[in-house]
């Protein structure tokens, strides 16, 4: 046992004196060294979760157990931690059992992997349903806004394009919440050859994954829209999009300069829907769209605590 490279210990005796191998020293983590003190006072805050197996072994039973769970004490701190490990007697020359044999190995590491791994394959279950809900209420609606087929598979490849970059910020961070300048870039990426137009500033903070969907399309949306109607139609025209919290309310502005003399359409699609809507709906906010004659301004208002977000101490402005 003490030239084996598999961590083990014996205990023997009436009071099961521990002798372990060196192989056995990592398991400890800090906590002073059980070399021939008696089992029941190395492992004394686990002894109630131990002593039924060691009394089954010292009737003469072999016990296993794989990824069991014990509460230790690791350099003064309780741990939760799991172990495999096997009991087996150790007899004396009549054959009478007089101590035990425990080879073990921690596996707290690899139970906490498969416990994230279960959690994390339940997310992405979660997500694909959610994200193919949005797929499809994308498609249903495109189609029945459009006036073209080719008008409709248009905007179905621009929005779903938007929906997938946003998922690809996700997926690159946390999968629960992204960077909102991440977010912006990606649902402004397809209009790169106006990209010098539009002015991007706000400080760095993290959005839950409801916001993140809805606010690219919004903004991929307003973009489309500034593109074909608005201040990114002449190169002259600026659009300017901020965003700030004050310690109550989250603000967020898309408003355009420069371009041609705006008018209200006379009639609402998809895109107001996702913007007025879906937009306010998922920040539990408010959201004006108000098209000014000297350009749109998109303006939501949501309060602080409706966030799910970390925020640094550094405030960046960025011109896109």
């Amino acid at each position: 046992m003490l030239n084996s490279p598999f961590p083990a210990f014996v205990a023997w005796g009436p009071d099961l004196i521990t002798i372990h191998n060196d192989a056995f020293r990592p398991i400890l983590g800090g906590k002073p060294a059980p070399l021939g003190k008696p089992m029941a006072e190395n492992w004394a805050e686990a002894w109630e979760a131990v002593s039924p197996f060691v009394e089954a072994t010292m009737r003469g039973e072999s016990v296993f157990f794989q990824n069991h769970e014990v509460e230790i004490d690791r350099s003064g701190q309780m741990e939760k931690a799991y172990f495999t490990f096997a009991y087996s007697p150790l007899r004396d020359e009549d054959g009478v059992v007089r101590g035990l044999m425990d080879t073990v190995v921690e596996t707290t590491s690899s139970v906490e992997a498969e416990r994230k791994a279960r959690i994390r394959n339940g997310e992405l279950m979660h997500r694909m349903k959610n994200t193919l809900a949005i797929v499809s209420a994308i498609a249903n609606q495109t189609y029945r806004s459009s006036q073209t087929v080719k008008e409709a598979n248009e905007r179905l490849l621009r929005r779903l394009t938007t929906l997938g970059n946003a998922q690809s910020v996700l997926m690159s961070e946390d999968h629960e919440a992204a960077d909102i300048r991440a977010v912006v870039e990606s649902s402004l990426a397809p209009f790169r050859q106006a990209i010098g137009q539009i002015k991007v500033e706000g400080q760095p903070l993290h959005l839950a994954e409801r916001h993140v969907f809805s606010l690219a399309l919004a903004l991929n949306e307003l973009a489309s829209n500034a593109m074909k109607y608005g201040a990114l139609t002449v190169p002259e025209g600026r659009v300017r999009l901020g965003w700030r919290t004050d310690g109550e309310d989250f603000v967020l502005e898309w408003r355009e300069t420069g371009g041609p003399a705006v008018t209200e359409p006379a009639s609402s699609g998809f895109g107001s829907f996702l913007i007025r809507s879906v937009l306010a709906d998922d920040f539990n906010g408010e959201v004006t769209l108000d098209y000014r004659r000297d350009g749109v301004v998109c303006r939501l208002v949501t309060a602080e605590s409706n966030l799910a977000f970390r925020r640094s101490a550094a405030h960046h402005d960025h011109a896109a």
